[in-house]
Formats: structure tokens, sequence, C-alpha cells
């Protein structure tokens, strides 16, 4: 963020008021930069000043007055003829004098615009699980430093599956390659009445961009247990890696539920819908 500052100095525009809060150094009120950073330090010493001054000391009477002992100084009291004083209390603007921050138009302006990819609503809607949506995106990215990466990047000695299932750690293992995993992500699909073979991780992604599409019942639920199913497999990975510490399967797979079905509780979602397959949705994830 404090790399940011720079960037977001361009789009705030100062309004001098009393002058009783903006620093009259440091502070970017002039012409969208500070005095200390057009001028420098001697400044400050040319008018037996601290560096600690508010706005305010430049006023006389509500109009600029400084001190004309320096080639800077003159310069300076005519570069502020054109900035408005008032009575009024200092204040920040975005983008223009009295202009509201907001942050969507601040992170508009800070990001990078990609194409839209398509499985972004498979991990940020409105009733998602913040933590797990933010570990799937990580996943789907692939930008989880797996020990394959650390691997070639010399920082690590093996790239052994934490699970001892004999392969390698990759995403791809993890996902549901690796023994463990996958009879993770196989009862998680049973719970959610679906039977089928598990896939390599980027069909798995089209697959369920396909199938969780829409904001049904059934597709909400699948959305929030692959999002739990990823979440509680990398967490775990973690626990081995660094706490020493195992959970079986089956202890993982009751964490899913109960973090899928105390979200649906919640929200009040699960509930209005007498359904066959709905109720049977319900029942298998403790809703109801």
């Amino acid at each position: 963020m404090l790399k940011l500052r720079d960037l977001a100095r361009t789009h705030m525009v100062y309004e001098c008021g009393r002058g009783e809060h903006f620093s009259l150094w440091y502070d970017p009120w002039f012409h969208g930069n500070s005095i200390h950073a057009w001028y420098g330090h001697r400044v400050i010493y040319d008018v037996r000043m601290n560096g600690t001054e508010k706005l305010k000391e430049a006023f006389v009477n509500g109009r600029w007055s400084w001190p004309q002992t320096s080639w800077q100084l003159i310069e300076i009291q005519q570069r502020v003829q054109d900035i408005p004083v008032s009575s009024q209390p200092d204040c920040i603007g975005w983008h223009k004098r009295g202009g509201a921050f907001s942050i969507k138009q601040a992170w508009q302006l800070i990001r990078r615009a990609s194409d839209i990819v398509p499985w972004w609503k498979l991990v940020w809607f409105s009733k998602r699980i913040p933590k797990h949506s933010f570990c799937l995106w990580f996943t789907i990215l692939r930008a989880h430093k797996t020990k394959d990466k650390l691997l070639n990047w010399g920082l690590i000695m093996s790239a052994s599956c934490v699970s001892h299932c004999g392969g390698a750690e990759s995403m791809d293992h993890l996902f549901f390659e690796c023994p463990y995993a996958r009879d993770i992500w196989r009862d998680t699909l049973r719970i959610c009445n679906i039977h089928r073979n598990i896939l390599p991780w980027v069909e798995e992604v089209q697959w369920l961009e396909a199938y969780a599409s829409g904001d049904y019942f059934s597709a909400i639920l699948m959305r929030l247990a692959v999002g739990a199913t990823v979440y509680h497999i990398w967490l775990e990975r973690n626990r081995r890696c660094f706490r020493n510490m195992f959970l079986p399967g089956d202890e993982i797979s009751m964490r899913i539920r109960e973090d899928v079905g105390r979200k649906l509780k919640t929200t009040g979602y699960a509930y209005g819908n007498d359904n066959d397959r709905h109720y049977s949705l319900c029942i298998n994830w403790g809703v109801l």
C-alpha cells in the first residue's frame, strides 16, 4: 500500500481553508506537491521556521503572505496567488474539489484491467465465504507457493507430498491427484448428490463453471462447497508443513460441511424450497 502513495496523490485535490490541518511544508497543497518537494529544506531555514508549521502560518488577514527574503520565497508568493483560501476547514477532494472518495473508483484507477475470466462467478459471488474465495482465487491462478515451485527456486530439497502418497506436490497434485485430497473432494461431491470420476484440476474448474453457474440453490451450494474444500485442503497442507500436525480426511470433510452448513443457515438461503432435491441437499449439509 505504501508503494501506491505517489499514485494516490495524483488523484487527490487539497483545498486550502483556514490552514489549521495541512502541513505548510510537507502536504501536497502546492500545485499537486509539497513546498518541500519543490524547493527543499532551504526555504524552511530562510523563513526561520522548524518544519512543523501549519498552512495558516503563511496567511495574514486571510491572504497569502510569504517573506520575501530569497528568490525561492518570492517565487512561492507569486505562485500561490492562484490558490484560493477560505474560512472553511482544510479538506481533501478526490479527483476534483469537493469530490467524494470512492473505494470502487480508487480500485479502478490503480488496477490493471484484464479480460473477464470465465470462472469469476465461481469465486466472487454475494454469498461467498471471503477467506475461502480468496484461497480458491489463488488456486485457480496457480499462485500458491507449492513445493514444486520452491524446489525449482532452490529453496527446498524435496517436493514430496505432505500426505506421504509418494507423489510430488504441485497445484494439480494437491487438487485433486493426491489420494488424500481426492477422497475429500469425492466426499464433497457425494454430499452434493454428484457421483462421477474426479477430473484434472483444469477440467474440474471448467466443469464447475458450467454446473455452478446461476443463482439457484444447488449452484450456490456447489460454489460454497468447492471454496471450502480447496481452503481446507490448503490449510491442512500448511498445517502439516509448518506445524507437523495431521488431520484425517474425515475430519477435513466434517469441517467443510460445518463451514458450508453454517453459511447456508446464517444467510437463510436454504429455506423456503420444498422440492425433493433441495431437501436432500439440506439434509446432507446439516442445514435441516
